[in-house]
């Protein structure tokens, strides 16, 4: 009977996500995300006056401080332009589209690149199960509602295959463009640096690409624009969003300092401390570096960290909002494809549990909690937990390395 429903067991996974995949696709039928709008307006102004990039109805510094507007770096327009050359309307469709085809395609690179562990087995069946239970999750979703989270991650995980494949210098190189999009994919340095063999050329290909994008970017964008941006990054850096889709560590924080109606039903913007802010970074290069010892000691590959490090993204940026716990599900793919490969099952039931939290949309709201309960606050971080609960699942996964194929590098060819 076990025996049975092992067997069965991807099937039925396989049939649940396309029901959510079907249930969430008519949610978004005729829906047009926020974030849309501000992309397909960027993208207006930079085409009639680079100069006016960040003049929206805010004002500059009004946008800073609101964390609503246009936020991202000029070159960023490069991704976003195609989303905004055509109608709104059309601009939506196509990034939609383009969000659930990179995420798609991310997974299913972090896949290929697992099976050199021995982590999944090529069995078609299983391996679509997986990718279905990325695509169905939150995250996800809210990509398809109209966001380029998962178009950024399938950057990181380019940039991850270069690297693997032998090239850390056009790794680099493409995580340099990622991070003039947004700053995160810079974490991804961190392993790079961490094997020996890649550190210079990362370095290397990082600057240069950089570089390159910078040049690039001041023959199209004039010097007010950069101006602009680099006024608002010290006002936007230390202030985070208190509303519950904000599942971020400095989120988090900002609601048990706000009535709860203030979290519920606003998106006001407050300042963090320095001392939390200070405090998540070094917490986090504290945790990476715990996470490159172990992965020396147990000789796991280094392919673990490039996913532990995207993972850390959702938990740093001042604004993870649901949409940007995208970045946790390379990771997540990976725990639940060993716990299952290996026939762990108590690992596999933690790995299901931590999805299962991840596919509730971020902004769902529960009536039935109670403000003044320790649960209203568990329950709207819940995007945090999950992640922190898979990052100390993913160190544990990790005294199995020699099951794993040990010793092999993230830049092996």
């Amino acid at each position: 009977m076990f025996v049975r429903f092992i067997r069965f067991a991807p099937w039925a996974v396989i049939g649940m996500c396309l029901l959510i995949f079907i249930a969430q696709t008519m949610s978004l039928q005729g829906a047009i995300g926020s974030d849309t709008v501000v992309f397909h307006d960027a993208v207006m102004r930079a085409m009639s006056n680079p100069a006016q990039l960040y003049h929206d109805t805010r004002g500059v510094l009004g946008t800073a401080r609101s964390l609503l507007g246009f936020l991202y770096p000029p070159p960023s327009i490069a991704m976003l332009l195609p989303f905004g050359l055509g109608s709104l309307e059309q601009g939506h469709t196509l990034l939609s589209g383009a969000a659930l085809i990179a995420a798609t395609g991310s997974i299913f690179g972090w896949l290929v690149m697992a099976q050199r562990l021995a982590l999944v087995s090529t069995n078609l069946v299983e391996r679509s199960a997986l990718i279905l239970m990325a695509v169905v999750t939150g995250a996800v979703f809210a990509c398809r509602f109209g966001q380029v989270d998962t178009l950024i991650l399938a950057i990181v995980t380019a940039g991850v295959w270069l690297a693997w494949q032998g090239s850390p210098r056009w790794g680099g190189v493409l995580l340099a463009a990622g991070s003039w999009i947004k700053i995160y994919p810079a974490l991804l340095l961190l392993p790079l640096m961490a094997q020996r063999e890649t550190r210079f050329a990362s370095i290397f290909g990082f600057a240069t690409g950089g570089f390159a994008v910078l040049i690039l970017s001041l023959f199209v964008f004039p010097l007010e624009a950069w101006r602009d941006f680099f006024s608002m990054l010290p006002i936007m850096a230390e202030r985070t969003i208190v509303n519950i889709d904000n599942q971020s560590v400095a989120g988090i924080w900002a609601r048990t300092i706000v009535p709860a109606h203030q979290a519920l039903t606003t998106f006001d913007a407050i300042v963090v401390p320095p001392i939390l802010r200070g405090g998540a970074i070094i917490v986090t290069l504290g945790a990476m570096g715990a996470f490159i010892w172990r992965v020396r000691r147990t000789q796991a590959s280094n392919l673990w960290l490039g996913a532990i490090a995207t993972a850390m993204i959702s938990l740093i940026a001042p604004l993870g909002w649901g949409h940007s716990y995208a970045y946790v599900l390379p990771l997540l793919t990976l725990s639940i494809a060993m716990a299952w490969h290996h026939k762990r099952w108590a690992q596999l039931a933690l790995a299901c549990t931590i999805w299962a939290a991840l596919v509730i949309p971020s902004h769902r709201q529960f009536s039935g909690l109670s403000s003044e309960s320790i649960l209203w606050h568990l329950t709207y971080a819940r995007y945090a937990i999950a992640t922190v609960a898979l990052l100390l699942l993913a160190w544990r996964q990790m005294r199995h390395a020699q099951t794993m194929g040990a010793g092999f590098d993230i830049n092996a060819r």
